[in-house]
This record gives structure tokens, sequence and C-alpha cells, in this order.
């Protein structure tokens, strides 16, 4: 049951795609942009995305770092996070409680932290960001730690320099990205349980955050409703998880505040940190969730199935939970340096080509603009310019950091 109990929220960037060709056009049919008391609407008709220019990665990776056995600098235990730095040097943070940082080409060059509650040390290491700092020719890379509610701040290779602390965001905010250049986004989760109709379910609002420069101060940006989860069986302690073919909203940063991605709408929402809204709607084609779809789920699940509890589980999820009305058109979103939104098509788990695809949008959403393909083995983390920092996931499970330059042309499968 892979999909349907995945609640965590995956809130990475999606940095500068902007000069890997020249032939990017925009194919709506109509677009119209009003104002509506305030509020800026821009109104797209139905998109041709196949006549976009399609754009794909190169066969091989540039940068490969990691191993499987050998020297323990270049494996990875479950990489949160990376990002690539003004020298073209990559900073990564992992489960192993480290902030490591590789030369342009792959080398180690830098290893700091370890797991702990002191100065320096994380317990949950939610994201690494880069800071440029005045009058340096480096940067200092600032790290989030959820369980420790702190800021780590980091200069190579001296260490760690300072850290601020939002001990009311500990445990329960994480760090979508920065804001203003130096303020910092964040998504609190709550949970509460409720009913719905019969069924007893949890919901789970999240409220928006914002701190400020010196990250002493948080700002609530407002509360936003969040996709219910179901109760499986009768049993009051049993699991919680969403219905059928259910996403969840999505946000990410940019410089003046942030984009929302609600999956059951054709829309998205930029949203300043003055007030300031804008909303970008499209149409879409048929997308009506049937039992044929259903059906055919649960028989994937149920064919990965390696013991009968497992069996008894997906059979217990199937009769006890909704279906979503509609397939989600997209269910991840991204935000480029130059302002671009970048929005990842919703995956049919049952209908999954192994190919994952995403649309480029305009920064003040007047157009889409361009495809790009990957492999579904890579996570991508950011891209800048014409290349791509992702994670590589093996068949064993074995990731691998990835560094791949942007070519034009469509995937051949």
């Amino acid at each position: 049951m892979r999909a349907c109990r995945s609640a965590t929220h995956a809130a990475s960037l999606l940095l500068g795609l902007a000069a890997c060709t020249s032939a990017a056009s925009d194919t709506t049919a109509s677009v119209s942009t009003r104002d509506s008391s305030g509020v800026t609407i821009v109104e797209h008709g139905l998109v041709d995305l196949t006549s976009l220019p399609q754009w794909r990665l190169d066969s091989t990776a540039f940068v490969r770092i990691g191993v499987t056995d050998g020297d323990e600098g270049y494996q990875f235990n479950r990489i949160v996070y990376a990002t690539l730095r003004a020298d073209g040097s990559i900073a990564v943070i992992d489960r192993s409680m480290t902030l490591r940082v590789f030369g342009s080409t792959g080398t180690l060059r830098w290893t700091v932290g370890r797991s702990g509650e002191g100065p320096g040390e994380f317990r949950a290491p939610n994201r690494v960001e880069a800071l440029a700092t005045t009058g340096s020719t480096t940067d200092t890379l600032l790290v989030w730690d959820i369980a420790h509610g702190r800021f780590s701040f980091f200069v190579e290779p001296e260490g760690l320099v300072r850290e601020a602390s939002l001990p009311a965001l500990a445990r329960r905010a994480a760090w979508l990205g920065l804001v203003d250049d130096r303020g910092a986004l964040f998504e609190q989760r709550a949970f509460e349980r409720v009913t719905e109709g019969t069924r007893q379910a949890m919901a789970a609002p999240s409220t928006l955050l914002r701190a400020d420069a010196t990250f002493s101060t948080v700002t609530d940006l407002g509360t936003h409703a969040q996709a219910l989860e179901y109760q499986e069986g009768n049993d009051p302690n049993g699991a919680f998880s969403g219905a059928i073919f259910a996403a969840y909203v999505r946000y990410a940063s940019n410089d003046d505040g942030y984009w929302k991605l609600d999956p059951d709408l054709t829309e998205v929402q930029r949203i300043g940190v003055n007030g300031q809204r804008r909303i970008v709607r499209w149409q879409a084609g048929a997308r009506t969730v049937t039992s044929a779809d259903v059906d055919s789920m649960i028989a994937l699940w149920l064919a990965d199935a390696r013991t009968p509890a497992q069996r008894e589980a997906i059979t217990r999820y199937a009769a006890t939970h909704p279906r979503a009305a509609r397939f989600p058109v997209y269910d991840t979103l991204l935000v480029a340096d130059d302002g671009a939104l970048w929005l990842r098509d919703y995956v049919r788990e049952h209908a999954d080509d192994g190919v994952r695809r995403w649309s480029r949008m305009a920064p003040d959403g007047s157009a889409f603009t361009t495809r790009l393909e990957h492999d579904a083995s890579l996570r991508v983390l950011r891209v800048r310019d014409n290349e791509v920092l992702a994670v590589e996931r093996d068949e064993l499970d074995v990731e691998t950091l990835v560094r791949f330059r942007i070519v034009g042309g469509s995937i051949a499968r």
C-alpha cells in the first residue's frame, strides 16, 4: 500500500531552468487576466502539453556521488536534502546526521555535525540552504532541525558560527524554503479526530508560518485545509490513511511569499507575504476515478503483498476507505530561481510507465512553456540553469547523488 499511506510532504525546491531552449512557446488555447476584488485571476484554456518543447536529461550523469561499500564519507543513509552552491559545490544532509560538502566534481571536501542535542548537532534535520554572505566570497550553510526547532549556521571550513532557535516550532514545523532572501517559510501541521459521515477520520489542517530575516520572529500566514485521512476498520487504535487516489495540498516558497497547489482543483495560488494573491486556473481533460481504476490499484497492491497480514490490511483499506472523485492533475510543485513554477504530473500508480513529467509555468502564470521528463528512479532536488541535482535510487534501495545536464527531445521508452 505504497501510495495510500503516504502522508508525508515533500517540501523541496526546484531552482532555475532557464537556458535549455529558445523554442519555448505558450500553446494555451486562450489566456485571460482579470482583477476580482484585488485578486489577480489568470485563466487558461485547455493546454496542449504535447506541443510544448520537450526536455529530458542526458543519458549519463556528469557527477555521481555515493558508494555501497568503501569510504563512509561517500555512503548515504537516506538523503534528506541537498543544494547547489554558487561555486558549484554541493551541500547535503542525510540521516547520518552530518552535513557534507562535495566539490563540483564530486570529491568530499568537508564534513560537520553529528547526532545529538548540543550546538552543531542534529536530531531531525529537514533542509539545507546556502545564504550569500555580505563581503565574503563564500556562503553560509543554513540547516533547520525540526526536533530541536533550531537553525544552525555553518561556514566552511570554520564550522558552526551561530544558531537561532524557534522553540514554538520544535517537533512541529517543516521548513519549506527561503522567502525574501533570508526569511523562512514553514508548514506546521496539526491533527484532530473528526467524524465524516459514519467514518472516523483525521483532519490535518496546515498553518503557514514565516520567520523574519533574523530568524527570531514568526508571523502566521493562515491555515489551509488538508485532505482527510480515514481509519481502517473498526479498531479505535487502527491506522489512518487517505482516500484512494487522494493527494495532499503542496506549498513552495518564492521570493515574496509562496505558491499553493490543491490537487483536487485545476488551479494554483501565489500568496505574497503582504497578502497579495494571484490565482492561475486551467482546463484539464477527463480525470474521473472509476471503479475499474480502484480495482486495478487494489489488485496491484495485493500482487505486491508478501504476507497474509499485508493482504488483509489492503483488503480492509479497500473496504473502509472512500475514493477520490477525480484524479489530481499535478501532485508536486517547485519554484525555480527565476520565479518559474514547475508542476509534476500526478502519477496514477496502476498506470505508471516509469517516467515523471513536469510542466513549467511562467512566473506570472501567463503561459505554460516547457515539459521536462526523467526516469522515475530520480527524486529531483534542484535544477539550476541547464543541470539537475537529484537523488537516484536503484533496485536495492541504494541512494546516489547525481547531476545531469538537460538536453532537448523526448525520453524514448
